[in-house]
């Protein structure tokens, strides 16, 4: 009996009556059509995903960097983050690009950041077609996220009210204690002159 080698990854075209697998060996006989015959890849390994959730809170209307170390036994080939805020129901797909060594990345738009958090999951494939997951679309990893700060933002209270420095009734306060020390300490000079020396405060007033 003649014997071929046949290598994994190839696709051959071969014509048999039946075929059998003994021993490991694909033995064929008789002939008939031709049919096509793939015996696919070697690699039945899938990659290997390494990442922890952030434990700590983050701001609202930030971008957001999730990464991740991915690794395989032949080739990474793509590296996907899909996400959605807390509350929605469809995840967004993000492609993450390779930064340094076998760490990937994804940023998150900052419009996308909001309270209460950011739910998620990574999704890793190789070459091969063989795919892993760090979490599950039914059950996502989250970060949580906090208020937007920073920015203009910082001019207004949370309700919307003028920060203290802008009020008018401060600066009329500020304005008359100035005032008043000013012209106690003219009084209370020696030499018996015609008066004391004037003092102006001048700004400007917020408006309302």
């Amino acid at each position: 009996m003649n014997r071929t080698i046949l290598s994994r990854g190839a696709a051959y075209r071969l014509a048999a009556l039946g075929a059998a697998v003994m021993g490991g060996w694909l033995l064929l006989a008789g002939t008939a059509g031709a049919q096509d015959l793939n015996l696919g890849s070697e690699d039945h390994i899938a990659p290997q995903i390494r990442h922890d959730a952030p434990a700590r809170t983050v701001p609202g209307r930030q971008p957001l960097t999730i990464d991740a170390i991915v690794t395989d036994n032949v080739n990474v080939d793509r590296v996907t983050l899909y996400y959605r805020p807390v509350g929605s129901t469809d995840y967004r797909e993000l492609v993450m690009a390779p930064t340094t060594g076998d760490r990937f990345a994804g940023v998150i738009d900052a419009r996308d950041v909001s309270d209460p958090g950011i739910e998620y999951y990574i999704q890793a494939a190789d070459s091969a077609g063989n795919t892993a997951l760090r979490g599950f679309s039914f059950s996502p990893l989250m970060v949580a996220v906090g208020p937007a700060t920073g920015g203009p933002a910082l001019a207004e209270s949370a309700e919307g009210e003028k920060a203290w420095y802008q009020k008018p009734v401060v600066w009329a306060i500020v304005g008359g204690v100035v005032v008043a020390a000013a012209v106690a300490g003219g009084g209370g000079g020696g030499g018996g002159g015609a008066g004391g020396e004037t003092v102006t405060f001048s700004g400007t007033t917020p408006s309302n």
